[in-house]
C-alpha cells in the first residue's frame, strides 16, 4: 500500500490527536493489509456497440459459475450482486427495466462456493502439514446483447468466503471492481 503522508512541524510538536490519527491510519492499513485478496477479471467484446445501449434487466437464472457449486447462501448472494450492479450501471448512465420490457442488455449473475485445500510446500523432515482448508467464493456478471443474445461483457471475482455469513462490504467492493471496466453511457446530447 503506497501512502505519501506529509508531516508539518517536528514530532516534538505533534499533538496526541494527530499521533492517535497517525495509529488509527497505521491499524486501519493492517486490518486492510490483512484481508483475505479479491481476484477480480473483466472482458469486453471489441466488436459490442455499447454506445447504442440504454437499458438492461437482470435473467433470473440461479447457476454457479463453472466449478463452484450453489450453497445454501448463494440465492441471497446473487440477489445483493444484482442491487449493487444495479445501482452502479444506473451511475454508468443505464436504465435498470423489466425482464419483459425488451432491454437492450441481459445480465445475468452467478454465485457459488468450492471448499479449497492450500497445500504449503513443506521439507520433508518436518512431521506436520500446514495444510489450510477454505472456502473459496465466486461470481460471474455476463452481459449479453438482448437482440443477439450474444456475450459483450464478462466480468468475474473469486476470493475466500465465510460459510457463516456474507461480508456486505467486501462483496460491495467486488461488484465495484468487477464494473469498473463496464463501458459507461454517454451523456445523450441535446
Amino acid at each position: 500500500m503506497d501512502m505519501n503522508i506529509e508531516h508539518r512541524g517536528s514530532p516534538a510538536r505533534w499533538s496526541k490527536s494527530s499521533c492517535g490519527g497517525l495509529l488509527l491510519l497505521g491499524f486501519t492499513a493492517l486490518v486492510l493489509g490483512c484481508a483475505p485478496a479479491i481476484h477480480v477479471h473483466s472482458a469486453r467484446s471489441p466488436t459490442a456497440p455499447f454506445d447504442h445501449y440504454r437499458t438492461f434487466a437482470f435473467d433470473a437464472s440461479d447457476s454457479a459459475p463453472l466449478g463452484y457449486a450453489s450453497s445454501p447462501r448463494s440465492a441471497e448472494v446473487r440477489g445483493r450482486i444484482r442491487q449493487y450492479a444495479g445501482i452502479l450501471l444506473e451511475a454508468k448512465g443505464f436504465a435498470l427495466v423489466a425482464a419483459d420490457a425488451k432491454p437492450d442488455l441481459v445480465l445475468r449473475v452467478a454465485a457459488g462456493r468450492v471448499e479449497r485445500v492450500l497445500r504449503h510446500t513443506v521439507p520433508p523432515w518436518l512431521e506436520e502439514r500446514e495444510d489450510e482448508d477454505f472456502v473459496e467464493g465466486a461470481f460471474v456478471i455476463d452481459a449479453f446483447d438482448a437482440s443477439t443474445e450474444q456475450l459483450v461483457w464478462h466480468g468475474a471475482a473469486r476470493g475466500e468466503a465465510d460459510s457463516n455469513r456474507i461480508d456486505d462490504e467486501r462483496l460491495r467492493r467486488a461488484v465495484a471492481s468487477v464494473l469498473a471496466t463496464f463501458p459507461a453511457r454517454a451523456p445523450a446530447l441535446r
